[in-house]
């Protein structure tokens, strides 16, 4: 089912969905299925409304407000529209992924488990729009509750092992095995030894099994040969003939499971061989053909960004880690700026080259970064909204800079809050004896080169949580990937040759804040800074496309 989406990569064969080879993972080929994984997991504390809006502007679709309520409408839930969706049932919760399915009217629509944990009455709902869905759209439905595959399909495939050992309509299934043409019946009257020669003795039957019932009755299960399409009729003029008394009498044809049963049970050279199935028309789309053009790409680029960036900084300004996160962030800046300020006292100026170079300032840029980005793309990973993410026709490049671009503002707000420091710092200056304030040009550089530092830092971060499927995992190599950079910047001490420390000045992170500090914006520093971040970004988005995610 994954490889069908484009979530995972197939290592053999080739697949295609309205004609398109599913190995491109293409817009065009996203744009034309609507897939609804085994397990939806939503954003905390969104609304079903906000989330299928969310997912509008992330499909890219141009009339947003009337998808919504088509879908909405369509899938019944106008009345929970206002609700989050994570206090809904099971059942509503699935209709919301079914929803979100539906918008862009895609031709084909991939469900996978869609009843599983539901109660009996969701699941009746569910079929009946299921098959209300299916006079429209082209639906591939994975199931292993098997009276549900009879209920609603009009065509079955079993797979066993990665194999098709049977496909076709169900009708044509019950002709796989020998009791495809089979009569049960109770009766009461003769005995089970003369119903079993009785029964023998009827043309066009091949077995039959007689077993006591209840009241004193009789059951038998017979299984007539294909040429025999009288055998009730037959049967029901036995027991009017003989005088029994007859409490049942229908056709009883194999169901699904045993069908299933039997050929995933059989050898695959007993096997009987699968029907060949009648040449289906299968819908196609309007750009099946046609490669993505740069247009499309530029545009659904900006789509992912606009769509993806206000979610993921709601997730920094609007949940409990990002807070706490802030709180502990501003306490320490606020300690050692308090510090450096009492030490530097009677030089006033001093104080910015304190903040931006010492211990502390260093605790927090290179720990910050990973704690913020290890959410990124592991969190989504583990919780499963990754799947529903790439399935959807977005732009992977735009993802990626939409997840890191969220985690930079907000790095960037953070480190911003602190210039209030400097503003009091200011003021008391002018105010004082000396009636002199600081210097805020040195003041800006160290904030410039904060950013380019955390821009840096935080694409290693994002990189490490595309690697890991841990958010802890992805922390810990984020901090070894920014601790290992810091310490190549050292070896500038330990070169003699002029030159050669003047080419290792660009990697010593140390030497860039001391400069910047003291209000000197060397441009070396801030390319390095741009180059490190956009090859990582880079790398990420390409390990991202490769879909190799099991």
């Amino acid at each position: 089912m994954r490889i069908l989406t484009g979530y995972v990569a197939a290592t053999s064969g080739t697949a295609r969905v309205c004609g398109i080879d599913t190995a491109s993972a293409s817009t065009a080929l996203r744009r034309s299925i609507g897939y609804l994984p085994e397990s939806q997991t939503f954003y905390e504390g969104v609304r079903v409304g906000e989330y299928l809006a969310y997912r509008a502007r992330l499909k890219g679709l141009a009339d947003r407000s009337t998808q919504c309520e088509r879908v909405l409408e369509r899938c019944g839930l106008g009345h929970v529209r206002r609700r989050i969706v994570n206090q809904l049932s099971k059942g509503y919760r699935q209709r919301v992924g079914l929803a979100d399915a539906l918008l862009g009217a895609p031709p084909v629509l991939i469900l996978d488990e869609p009843t599983v944990g539901l109660d009996p009455h969701s699941i009746r709902e569910l079929r009946r729009l299921i098959g209300e869905l299916g006079r429209d759209h082209a639906i591939l439905l994975s199931s292993h509750i098997l009276p549900e595959v009879e209920a609603i399909a009009h065509r079955v495939v079993i797979i066993n092992a990665g194999e098709i050992v049977a496909q076709g309509t169900p009708s044509q299934l019950t002709e796989l095995l020998p009791g495809a043409h089979r009569v049960a019946l109770e009766c009461a009257g003769p005995a089970a030894e003369e119903l079993q020669a009785a029964l023998a003795s009827v043309s066009g039957v091949e077995s039959a099994e007689v077993r006591a019932a209840t009241d004193g009755y009789l059951a038998a299960t017979v299984c007539g040969r294909a040429d025999a399409p009288s055998l009730r009729a037959d049967l029901y003029a036995l027991a009017t003939a003989r005088g029994w008394t007859l409490r049942e009498l229908y056709l009883d044809p194999p169901n699904l499971e045993e069908i299933f049963v039997a050929v995933t049970s059989a050898a695959p050279s007993a096997g009987p061989a699968p029907p060949t199935p009648a040449p289906v028309d299968a819908p196609t789309a309007s750009n099946s053909r046609a490669p993505d053009r740069r247009g499309d790409q530029r545009g659904a680029f900006f789509a992912t960004f606009a769509a993806q960036f206000p979610r993921e900084l709601a997730g920094y300004l609007l949940t409990p880690l990002g807070w706490i996160a802030l709180t502990v962030f501003l306490l320490v800046t606020a300690c050692s700026f308090l510090l450096y300020a009492e030490v530097t006292r009677a030089h006033v100026t001093e104080t910015t080259t304190y903040f931006f170079s010492f211990v502390f300032y260093w605790f927090l840029a290179l720990f910050l970064p990973p704690i913020l980005t290890m959410r990124a793309f592991a969190e989504e990973r583990s919780s499963g909204r990754l799947e529903s993410l790439l399935t959807a026709p977005v732009s992977v490049a735009g993802l990626v800079t939409a997840k890191y671009g969220a985690a930079l503002a907000f790095f960037a707000m953070m480190w911003g809050l602190t210039a209030g420091y400097f503003g009091a710092l200011d003021w008391c200056g002018r105010h004082g004896p000396a009636a002199v304030g600081i210097d805020w040009g040195p003041v800006c550089a160290g904030y410039v080169g904060t950013l380019g530092l955390g821009a840096m830092l935080l694409a290693m971060g994002t990189f490490t949580s595309i690697l890991a499927r841990d958010q802890l995992v992805a922390a810990v190599l984020a901090i070894i990937l920014a601790l290992a950079t810091f310490l190549v910047g050292f070896l500038i001490y330990a070169v003699r040759d002029p030159d050669q420390r003047e080419f290792l000045l660009c990697f010593s992170l140390v030497e860039q804040m001391r400069l910047f500090g003291r209000g000197i914006v060397d441009s070396r520093f801030l390319v390095y800074n741009a180059t490190v971040a956009t090859a990582l970004l880079a790398a990420g988005t390409r390990i991202v496309q490769g879909r190799r995610w099991l």
